[in-house]
């Protein structure tokens, strides 16, 4: 336990071996707090942006989905209504277009 709390003296001699390897004799690691609460605030930042980015993007397409099942559903009701004649829904229909029309023509001149 006090080994793998505390390590030892083998493992020690190892890390300075591996240093002298890969860093040279004369590497003295420290420590760079500036550069490390820049790195930190970057990080903290980038990764709340792409998951705000995800969640937003997600909550968009549901609503588009949305959006076009109820339309889907409202075209159905109006051609499925069992009360209504084909010429009632012929006329149901044309009147929509001619709604949609008057929209698109407001919407051109503005």
């Amino acid at each position: 336990m006090y080994i793998q709390m505390f390590g030892s003296d083998a493992i020690v001699s190892y890390e300075r071996k591996v240093n002298d390897i890969f860093a040279g004799p004369h590497y003295h690691p420290k420590a760079m707090p500036v550069t490390g609460a820049l790195y930190f605030v970057n990080f903290v930042l980038l990764g709340t942006m792409i998951m705000l980015n995800l969640v937003v993007g997600v909550v968009v397409n549901s609503m588009s989905e949305a959006q076009k099942i109820q339309a889907e559903e409202k075209m159905h009701n109006i051609l499925a209504s069992e009360s209504r004649t084909k010429d009632d829904r012929i006329n149901l229909l044309k009147a929509r277009i001619q709604e949609i029309a008057c929209e698109l023509d407001k919407l051109r001149s503005s």
